[in-house]
């Protein structure tokens, strides 16, 4: 089953998501999905100890199936 649009979910970076950090590599990915599909996109500047700068913020549900389509076709558990 591929991926489709109309993601309502909380929404929630992918550090929050993940619980670590995603890299900017996967993060490109993961923004190129959402926008072919025409997912809601909301930007939010944070500042920690480690990173200060814009995070990507995305419907939970959304990164759920992305990512259980993601790990299921490069078999990651």
């Amino acid at each position: 089953m591929g991926l489709q649009a109309g993601y309502i979910g909380q929404m929630v970076s992918l550090f929050d998501f993940l619980n670590k950090p995603a890299g900017s590599i996967l993060g490109k990915q993961v923004a190129e999905a959402a926008v072919k599909l025409g997912v809601k996109i909301e930007n939010r500047y944070v500042v920690t100890k480690r990173y200060e700068g814009n995070i990507k913020l995305y419907p939970r549900d959304f990164l759920e199936e992305y990512f259980g389509t993601y790990w299921s076709e490069r078999k990651i558990k």
